[in-house]
């Protein structure tokens, strides 16, 4: 039986994007038309919850409404440029009350289901509020972000953004509004950019429009997900926008969960605010479920299983819970079970088998991965893009790369997105075909400049050609551009490692594992760096660690068992020593590789 791990990486941490479908769970009571759209998961007294966030165009456009203002709570402005040619396209469908087609080309499932390709979509959930302002629909809009203030570094940042995606004019005028927010002026509507605690009162009939993921990140526009305490407490927000936006013409509330932004963990967030907007009643079962969760995101490790929620809206969240405990207390099986159990209650929480196979990713634990995919598969009724992907990464770390292959080259032909043409650029270099790896990563970056995974795959690549200090260049953009990108701290540090640079490579291999302490490559990694400076003590620790997280791994017995001879403990080295000398020779009968790779 394996020892309580410490799991939580993607599973409660992060979030990766995923794919589903939606299904309303008891009788709407809203605008008999509006209830029926596609998209929406339940509505009551004009209060709509909906999983993938441009639903709420089509929400706006069934209502009516004309020239409003819209209060949007979000880390994520979702709001960016469309081509003339699709605003007058989605005008048309939208004139003739053709919501089910604009559905079908603005919901990410149809990608992922390999239904929808991406060139025909009209919007998605990153701009649908574009073509609201476009159309008049939204005259003023509020767009309120995660940070309790805006630096004017950050302010300045955001500026540039809007810039950028939305093609603004050179002589655009930004103007600082005196509690250090910003607004403009978009298409003849007027934008202005805040924190919470700026949000001013609007008049009666305003649209509030909350997406769930403003709990899960500090900033806005963050690509790093809250490691502990949520920011801002939910019920708190939910009677701070009650104030502020009194008698609202229409709630939208977002789950977010489908783009990967909201962490699984805390999908009851969206149930929990959909029912205060709805009844004015925050529920119970939703600050216990949150008390649970926190505690668990604290102690990093597996909690008491909470009570069973009264109200059978919450018990897929309780169920997918219980396996997020069931998964660290390493019983893989008993939560692969609980999180297909939650996934059939509601199909959103599938994604909980993509997360769980990330987790046992990063800990090598190749087999019981590919096993939450399989069962992922099943339940959606085939494949998605994320499952492919996911078995493309799942080959290549077995050193597979042949069979990884047309996985990869199917998702490049659906999509060419720099995510998709970077994974296979990984399975050229893991064929040794590094100088056509470099050449495809150049070709993103041309375009990509700041995409931290391409820096970190020409890293790799140019690290196999032997030019270090390139390789060195690249690993210190991805950092750079993203700080709490762990791989790249961690193969940064391995380099710096192996150039005999030992203070630095553990300062980087440390800030590895704290941002992902499942990852036993990088606690190896780390044990080495603290052997390799005289630290027998601390080397053990961090070689223990990686074996918490997977037994299976010959190599890091080895170097437990030199740490161990070293601290005059032979008889605990010499144990080590037979487990590594049984588990190679299992290996080599099975063909396998020596250990899984970084």
């Amino acid at each position: 039986m394996r020892k309580p791990a410490l799991i939580l990486g993607a599973l409660v941490l992060a979030a990766a994007g995923t794919i589903g479908i939606l299904l309303p769970r008891r009788a709407p009571r809203a605008p008999a038309h509006v209830a029926r759209l596609p998209g929406i998961v339940r509505a009551e007294n004009n209060v709509y919850l909906i999983e993938n966030h441009s639903t709420g165009y089509l929400v706006w456009h069934a209502l009516g409404i004309k020239g409003a203002t819209l209060v949007h709570l979000d880390t994520h402005d979702d709001c960016r440029y469309v081509p003339p040619a699709r605003l007058a396209e989605l005008a048309e469908l939208s004139a003739a009350g053709n919501y089910d087609e604009i559905y079908r080309r603005s919901d990410i499932a149809g990608n992922f289901r390999f239904e929808v390709r991406p060139d025909a979509f009209l919007y998605d959930l990153g701009n649908f509020i574009y073509p609201c302002i476009a159309d008049g629909t939204v005259q003023t809009f509020y767009w309120v972000v995660p940070d309790k203030a805006l630096s004017l570094k950050k302010r300045l940042a955001l500026q540039q953004h809007f810039k950028r995606v939305l093609r603004l004019e050179p002589g655009t005028l930004f103007e600082v509004l005196a509690s250090g927010g910003f607004t403009f002026t978009l298409r003849g509507a007027t934008v202005y950019v805040l924190a919470l605690d700026e949000l001013p009162a609007v008049p009666p009939g305003a649209l509030l429009d909350f997406d769930i993921d403003f709990f899960a990140f500090a900033t806005a526009l963050s690509e790093a997900h809250l490691r502990k305490k949520l920011l801002w407490p939910p019920e708190q927000v939910c009677e701070t926008l009650r104030a502020r936006v009194p008698r609202p013409a229409a709630v939208t509330v977002c789950a977010s969960v489908w783009g990967g932004y909201l962490p699984l963990v805390f999908r009851f967030l969206p149930d929990a605010c959909f029912a205060y907007f709805a009844t004015g009643r925050y529920p119970p079962d939703a600050r216990r479920q949150l008390d649970a969760v926190t505690t668990m995101r604290e102690t990093l490790g597996p909690i008491p299983v909470p009570a069973t929620p009264s109200d059978p809206v919450f018990k897929a969240a309780h169920e997918h819970l219980e396996g997020a405990i069931e998964l660290m207390s390493g019983r893989d099986e008993a939560a692969r079970e609980r999180f297909a159990a939650a996934a059939r209650r509601e199909p959103v929480y599938a994604k909980g088998l993509l997360d769980a196979a990330r987790t046992l990713q990063y800990m090598g634990r190749v087999r019981a991965a590919r096993k939450m995919l399989d069962t992922f598969e099943e339940l959606m009724g085939g494949e998605t893009t994320e499952s492919l992907f996911r078995r493309a990464r799942l080959l290549l770390l077995e050193g597979r790369a042949q069979e990884a292959e047309p996985l990869c080259q199917r998702l490049v032909d659906w999509n060419p997105q720099p995510r998709y043409r970077l994974l296979r650029g990984g399975v050229l270099a893991e064929q040794g075909r590094y100088g056509e790896a470099v050449k495809l990563y150049a070709d993103v970056l041309k375009k990509h400049s700041g995409n931290a995974v391409a820096h970190y795959n020409m890293g790799i690549a140019r690290q196999e050609l032997g030019q270090y200090e390139a390789a060195l260049r690249h690993f210190r953009f991805a950092v750079t551009l993203h700080p709490e990108f762990a791989a790249a701290h961690e193969n940064l540090g391995y380099l710096l490692l192996r150039l005999n640079q030992v203070e630095p490579a553990e300062r980087h291999l440390r800030r590895a594992v704290e941002i992902n302490p499942l990852k036993t490559s990088a606690w190896n990694n780390l044990g080495l760096a603290a052997a390799r400076q005289g630290r027998p003590k601390d080397a053990g620790f961090c070689f223990e660690q990686a074996l918490r997280r997977n037994p299976d791994l010959p190599r890091v017995h080895e170097n437990l068992a030199a740490s161990l001879r070293a601290l005059g403990r032979t008889e605990e080295a010499a144990r080590h020593e037979k487990e590594a000398a049984r588990l190679r020779a299992a290996l080599q009968e099975l063909g396998a590789a020596d250990a899984p790779r970084g």
